[in-house]
């Protein structure tokens, strides 16, 4: 149902890779100093980060689309250091331009903005001073509004966060260019998307098209969309509330879903509260703090809390290869990260009611603590054989065990058959190519991975720039066969050679061979057969028979 929805109503785009690093945000940073400084601190911390994100004091007043260059002197400059640095900024916008804003006369003058039932701009009260909204349900004033992030893009801002596009503040006696406000209230952001994509395809078509949105519609998915749950309470029971709305969210097709990680509004967060978010949002489509006034960075909650949040954060820079894979997936089928347990195993009628435990891609099961002091928590685990990830025990499934959940790690269960990609940890995204890559393969079942690479920054995956490999898993009486397909297409600066280190969980083994000659490097490292396969053409197969001792 959800592939022949996004039919429909289109494809969800795939990202750039830096947005499913660590994105750092709260309202708000209000300097360049503050903004370089907190980047240099991720850096010299040695805690993944891969942007910045700029709230409601970069620019004097709402609506002027252009940065306080008072407050950010020679934008251009922070920019491009931040951009050095391997920081990508996104930067907040609202539909919204109050009087003084230097837009507002230009915007009057040409009548983009939602009209009184006399033609005139339709001026409220808003908490940002008297305003007038922009109706982006007109062509003129989609083209304007993309007119005005010209310069921004060409300073180098790529990523865009469209704040209160409900719209929030929208009166029934407004008139738009096509109708009345309630006709189109409810595809208000959707439109505002699309005059965001005409920027892009106007000044960098070739670039990836990124946009945090607190609303969309059926469609946005196809413009790059990824949209959060909104100003929620940071509370244990707005924490618990997050799990049913990603799911619900990624089942009518606006798969890219994000939360304000330790909550937006409220009291401070305590820090077993945030960590027990960052462990959610780890393993959500997009990982980002955020809070009203309140700090929100990983040491914000003293050295413990630090301590455990860059374990998490560098958990997430690990898993890059096979996020990004389900990113293709998504884009081929509509398939969301986040899949309910009943949309991974329908078979099974224990799934249809729980909500507290998902799939974050098919092979890996993850329960966030919810519960304030909980070390334990009871998880429900399908019929098959599942692997503890942080132990690498096995366990039998068929049955809900109570799984240990101390501060520093949530249950996450990977069943058997699957294959995970992962990376050495990076500072962003981008720091190196994925030439070594180590391959958790956990036996007692057939299955198989599609690895999925491009440039990571262009739309030349549209056309075909990109690259897939199928990993395979065949257990036999006394045999583990592992293949590593050849890589099938190309895109630029794609690694023609990759070192393998593999793992196996649960087994020894007393020969390994590839392509028909002993591997000699075989050993045991934490409950696992590792071995290392150095420098592998990607365009040759590897066929691997492990020979295991029973």
């Amino acid at each position: 149902m959800v592939s022949q929805y996004v039919k429909l109503t289109g494809r969800p785009e795939i990202p750039p890779l830096w947005t499913f690093g660590y994105l750092q945000s709260k309202f708000g940073y209000k300097s360049r100093q503050e903004v370089e400084e907190l980047a240099e601190t991720f850096r010299q911390k040695r805690i993944p980060c891969d942007s910045i994100i700029l709230d409601l004091y970069w620019f004097k007043k709402m609506g002027d689309m252009c940065f306080d260059r008072i407050a950010f002197p020679q934008p251009e400059k922070m920019i491009a250091g931040l951009r050095g640095k391997g920081f990508h900024p996104i930067v907040i916008e609202e539909p919204y331009v109050t009087k003084e804003s230097r837009l507002f006369p230009e915007g009057d003058r040409i009548k983009v903005f939602a009209k009184k039932q006399n033609g005139e701009t339709y001026l409220f009260p808003f908490w940002a001073g008297e305003s007038a909204l922009v109706d982006f349900t007109d062509p003129l004033a989609k083209q304007w509004w993309a007119d005005q992030h010209k310069e921004l893009i060409e300073m180098g801002i790529e990523g865009w966060w469209t704040d209160l596009n409900e719209p929030e503040v929208h009166f029934p006696d407004m008139v738009h260019h096509d109708g009345p406000a309630q006709k189109v209230h409810n595809i208000f952001a959707l439109e505002m998307h699309k005059s965001l994509a005409l920027a892009h395809e106007q000044n960098c078509p070739e670039r990836r098209l990124f946009i945090m949105s607190r609303s969309g519609w059926a469609g946005s998915q196809r413009y790059g969309v990824g949209v959060w749950s909104g100003d929620v309470e940071s509370t244990w029971t707005d924490l618990k509330k997050q799990l049913s709305v990603a799911l619900s969210m990624s089942l009518v097709g606006l798969p890219l879903w994000n939360s304000d990680i330790g909550g937006f509004k409220g009291n401070e967060p305590s820090p077993e509260l945030y960590v027990r978010w960052i462990q959610f949002g780890a393993f959500t489509p997009i990982m980002r703090p955020h809070g009203a006034h309140q700090n929100r960075e990983p040491w914000a909650f003293g050295e413990e809390t630090e301590k455990i949040v860059k374990n998490f954060i560098e958990w997430r820079y690990r898993f890059l290869p096979y996020i990004y894979s389900c990113a293709f997936e998504t884009y081929r089928t509509g398939i969301p990260y986040m899949r309910p347990m009943v949309m991974e195993v329908p078979e099974d009628l224990n799934c249809t009611e729980i909500c507290d435990q998902f799939f974050f891609g098919s092979n890996l099961l993850v329960a966030p603590v919810l519960e304030e002091g909980a070390t334990s928590r009871k998880v429900y685990l399908p019929e098959g054989l599942w692997y503890d990830v942080w132990t690498w025990q096995s366990v039998e499934g068929g049955r809900t065990i109570e799984a240990d959940a101390p501060l520093d790690r949530i249950p996450i269960y990977a069943k058997a058959g699957s294959i995970i990609p992962t990376l050495p940890v990076m500072q962003h995204a981008e720091e190196r190519s994925w030439d070594k890559m180590t391959i958790i393969v956990y036996p007692g079942r057939n299955g198989e991975f599609l690895l999925y690479e491009d440039d990571g920054k262009t739309t030349a995956y549209k056309r075909g720039e990109y690259r897939t490999m199928l990993f395979s898993q065949k257990n036999l009486d006394g045999k583990i066969i592992v293949n590593i397909g050849a890589g099938t297409g190309s895109y630029p600066e794609s690694v023609e050679q990759r070192t393998y280190h593999i793992l196996i969980p649960g087994v020894t083994a007393s020969e390994v061979r590839m392509n028909g000659k002993s591997v000699h490097s075989i050993k045991q490292e934490e409950g696992c057969l590792a071995f290392t396969l150095e420098d592998q053409p990607v365009k040759c197969e590897i066929n691997v028979e492990i020979v295991i001792n029973k």
